[in-house]
C-alpha cells in the first residue's frame, strides 16, 4: 500500500507524466467507445455508407443492403449486388462473414466463415480495366478462409453453358504447425450434373492424403469452362497418401471415356520419382499445341525432397522434340540455386513460324521466374528439301526475356550459305560469321535488328532494321563493305 501511495505521489509531482497517463487513458476510453459504436446501428450505417457505391475493382460497383452484426467480428447483409456498365450481373442473399481484423496488421485477410444463402450470377460481367492498376500491389497479402458455405450458387444460361445450380462447401485452412485441411465440394442442384469433391489434408505427424473426383458432363458448366468440344465429357480422379519420406499418388484425366493424361508419383526415403503420360489429340487446346505435343508425350521428374536444397532432374519427350534439365531448387527461398542446365531439341519451328528447320540448344537457364535467360550454344539446321538460304547456322547465343521483350545476341557461323546461288556462294564463302543482336516484341510480333555484322569471304555486310513475323514484311537497311567480286561475278548488276 505504501508503494502505491509513493507511486501516485511521484505521478502527481511530475505533471508531464500525469499528462501522458491522462492521454493514454483517454485513448483507451476512445477506442472502447469506438469499438462499441461500430457494432451499433449507427456504426453499421456508417460502414454501409462507406461500402455502398464503391468500385469493386474491375467487377463493377458494389451495393449492400440490410447490414447486421458486428463489422469487426461477425457481419451479415441481407443483399449484396454487383453492377457493371450493363446493369446488375450478380446478387448475393443473406451473406455472413466472420473474420479477424487484427490479422490485417500482418497483411493477412483472415476469414473464419463466408456463407450465403444464394448467389445468382445472371450473366458474365463487363470487366473494366484499371489503367493505373499495379499488378504488384497485392502480391504481399495472404488470404485464409476457414469455411465456405453457399446453399445455392445459380449460374444462369450463358454464364458457363446451360443454367446450373450448385451447393458449395469448402474449407481452406492455411498451414498451422505444419498441418492443413483443404476441401471443396460442389454438388449439383440442377443442370446436367457437374460435380466436384476434393480433399487435401496433412496431420501433425506429417501424413498427407489427397482424394479428388471431378465429373464434367458434356455441355455442362465445367465442360464449357474447359472449352471441351460439343459432345465431349471429362472426368478427373486423383489419389495420394503417405508422408514426405514415403508415399505415392496417382491422377487420371479422361475425355469421353478415353484416357488423355496419367500422372504417377512415388516417394521412397525422401526421393521423389514422378512421371506423366499425355495424349494431346483430344485435349481442349489449340490444334497447333496438339501437333507439337503429340499423342504419346512423356515427362519425368526425379528429386530428393528431404533436403532444403533439392537436386532434381527433369526430362520430356514430345512429338516435336525432347528436353532434359537438372539443377537445385531451394524450397525455403522458393527459387533455384544457380542456373539450370538445359538441353533441347525442337522440330516444331515449321508449325510455329513456318521455318522448316530443327533447333538444338545446349546451355543453361537462369532466373526462370522473373527474367528467364538462356546462355549456351544453339544450332539451326535446315531440313532436307527446305527452301532456305543456309544448311546450318550455329554458335553461342544469349537470350533474356523481360516482360513483353525478348532480347537476343549471338556470334554465329553459317554453312551452306546461298548454296544454290553461285555468286552468293562465292561471296559468302564456306563458313561466314555473323554477330547479331536485337529484340523480339511479343505484342507486335516484330523483330528489331540492332546493328549487326556478317563477315564474308569477300568483305562484310552491316545490317539493321525490323522484321515483322506476323505480317511477313521486311524493313532492313544493309551496307556492303569491301565486298569484292560482286560486279564481276554478276555482270548484269553493272
Amino acid at each position: 500500500m505504501a508503494a502505491l501511495t509513493s507511486l501516485l505521489g511521484m505521478i502527481r509531482r511530475r505533471k508531464w507524466l500525469m499528462a501522458i497517463l491522462s492521454a493514454l487513458i483517454a485513448l483507451v476510453v476512445l477506442l472502447i467507445a469506438a469499438r462499441l459504436w461500430i457494432a451499433s446501428d449507427g456504426g453499421r450505417a456508417f460502414v454501409e455508407s462507406q461500402i455502398d457505391g464503391r468500385e469493386a475493382g474491375p467487377l463493377g460497383t458494389i451495393q449492400i443492403d440490410g447490414l447486421s452484426g458486428d463489422p469487426l467480428d461477425r457481419l451479415g447483409a441481407s443483399r449484396v449486388t454487383l453492377t457493371d456498365s450493363e446493369g446488375v450481373w450478380l446478387t448475393m442473399e443473406n451473406v455472413a462473414v466472420a473474420w479477424s481484423p487484427a490479422r490485417l496488421m500482418s497483411k493477412t485477410v483472415k476469414l473464419d466463415l463466408v456463407s450465403a444463402e444464394k448467389i445468382d450470377v445472371r450473366r458474365r460481367p463487363v470487366l473494366e480495366r484499371d489503367e493505373n492498376e499495379n499488378s504488384e500491389s497485392s502480391s504481399n497479402w495472404a488470404v485464409s478462409l476457414d469455411q465456405l458455405s453457399i446453399a445455392e450458387l445459380l449460374l444462369q444460361e450463358g454464364v458457363a453453358g446451360p443454367r446450373a445450380a450448385f451447393d458449395i462447401d469448402g474449407q481452406f485452412r492455411l498451414p498451422k504447425s505444419r498441418t492443413f485441411d483443404l476441401s471443396l465440394t460442389a454438388l449439383p442442384l440442377e443442370g446436367v450434373g457437374d460435380r466436384v469433391d476434393a480433399t487435401l489434408k496433412r496431420t501433425a505427424s506429417g501424413a498427407y492424403r489427397l482424394d479428388a473426383e471431378v465429373d464434367a458432363p458434356a455441355g455442362g458448366t465445367l465442360a464449357t469452362l474447359s472449352n471441351l468440344p460439343d459432345g465431349d465429357s471429362a472426368s478427373l480422379s486423383a489419389r495420394a497418401s503417405g508422408t514426405l519420406d514415403d508415399g505415392d499418388g496417382f491422377a487420371q484425366l479422361k475425355i469421353s471415356g478415353a484416357t488423355v493424361a496419367e500422372l504417377t508419383g512415388k516417394i521412397t526415403a525422401g526421393g521423389l520419382l514422378a512421371s506423366a503420360d499425355i495424349n494431346a489429340s483430344r485435349l481442349p487446346i489449340s490444334e497447333q499445341l496438339r501437333t507439337l505435343i503429340g499423342p504419346s508425350a512423356a515427362l519425368k521428374l526425379d528429386g530428393d525432397i528431404e533436403k532444403a536444397s533439392i537436386p532434381f532432374e527433369f526430362s520430356g519427350t514430345l512429338a516435336s522434340g525432347s528436353m532434359s534439365a537438372n539443377g537445385v531448387y531451394r524450397s525455403r527461398q522458393r527459387d533455384f540455386d544457380g542456373p539450370i542446365n538445359l538441353d533441347v531439341t525442337f522440330s516444331g519451328l515449321k508449325e510455329l513460324v513456318n521455318l522448316d528447320t530443327d533447333l538444338v540448344f545446349s546451355g543453361s537457364l537462369t532466373d526462370p521466374r522473373e527474367a528467364p535467360g538462356l546462355t549456351g550454344n544453339a544450332a539451326l539446321r535446315a531440313n532436307a528439301g527446305a527452301d532456305l538460304p543456309f544448311k546450318k547456322v550455329e554458335g553461342p547465343v544469349e537470350i533474356v526475356s523481360t516482360g513483353r521483350y525478348v532480347n537476343f545476341k549471338g556470334s554465329l557461323k553459317g554453312t551452306g550459305i546461298m548454296a544454290s546461288n553461285a555468286t552468293g556462294r562465292r561471296i559468302a564463302g564456306q563458313s561466314p560469321k555473323v554477330d547479331v543482336a536485337g529484340d523480339y516484341n511479343r505484342d507486335t510480333g516484330v523483330v528489331t535488328l540492332d546493328p549487326s555484322t556478317a563477315r564474308l569471304a569477300k568483305g562484310r555486310i552491316a545490317a539493321s532494321g525490323a522484321i515483322s513475323i506476323r505480317e511477313k514484311t521486311l524493313d532492313v537497311q544493309a551496307r556492303l563493305q569491301q565486298v569484292s567480286g560482286l560486279l564481276s561475278s554478276a555482270p548484269d548488276l553493272s
